[in-house]
C-alpha cells in the first residue's frame, strides 16, 4: 500500500490495490484525440522550448566569446 510518511513509498508487490481505472470526460478524450488541437499544442510547446534554449536560460558560463 502506500506511506506517506516521512519517504515516500510504493509497495510494487501489491499492485493490485491501485486503483486506475479513473474515467476520463468526453472533452478530455476529444481534445486528446483531435490532431489539429494537438498539432498546435505540440507547436506552442516547440516555440516554448526553442524560446528558453534560444533565449540563455541562465547558464553557469558568462560571456563565452567563440
Amino acid at each position: 500500500m502506500f506511506d506517506f510518511n516521512e519517504n515516500f513509498r510504493v509497495d510494487f508487490n501489491n499492485y493490485e490495490s491501485i486503483n486506475m481505472t479513473e474515467r476520463i470526460s468526453k472533452y478530455q478524450r476529444f481534445k486528446m484525440m483531435n490532431p489539429i488541437i494537438q498539432f498546435f499544442k505540440f507547436i506552442y510547446l516547440s516555440i516554448k522550448i526553442m524560446l528558453v534554449v534560444a533565449g540563455g536560460h541562465g547558464g553557469t558560463r558568462e560571456n563565452v566569446k567563440l
